[in-house]
């Protein structure tokens, strides 16, 4: 497996294509950060994920998704490994924590693998567009 990153605007085709096999509607692109981290073996994308840089030393990753075209044994672990190569990131960037949600059984699964602990139960996220 390896890790990459793309500009999101070159890769926005394949973040829509692939919210909409989950029938989830993501933000706009202008509301994404300018890369994306993209996980592939050999020629195929497997999962992406969005890291937010911020001011302060806690970095915030969002809206990890996959490629439901991709046959699940070749998807195994690699959501895994998009987060560690992402931790990798943070840190040569110097960020001492990162930061993320989800609801979403295999994300919990993928992120209490990589020691993610559970923080916050029974919050409500809060949104206004400006």
């Amino acid at each position: 497996m390896k890790v990459r990153i793309e500009k999101t605007k070159d890769f926005y085709p394949t973040i829509l294509s692939w919210w909409a096999k989950h029938s989830f509607i993501g933000p706009h692109q202008i509301l994404l950060p300018v890369n994306v981290f993209i996980v592939s073996s050999g020629d195929q994308d497997l999962y992406f994920c969005f890291f937010y840089n911020t001011d302060s030393a806690l970095a915030y990753v969002a809206y990890p998704s996959s490629n439901k075209d991709a046959p699940v044994e070749i998807r195994k672990d690699a959501l895994e490994y998009l987060f560690a190569e992402m931790e990798k990131y943070a840190k040569e960037q110097g960020y001492l924590a990162m930061y993320t949600t989800s609801a979403t059984i295999p994300v919990i699964d993928a992120l209490t693998k990589e020691g993610y602990k559970e923080a916050d139960l029974k919050v409500n996220q809060y949104f206004k567009f400006l």
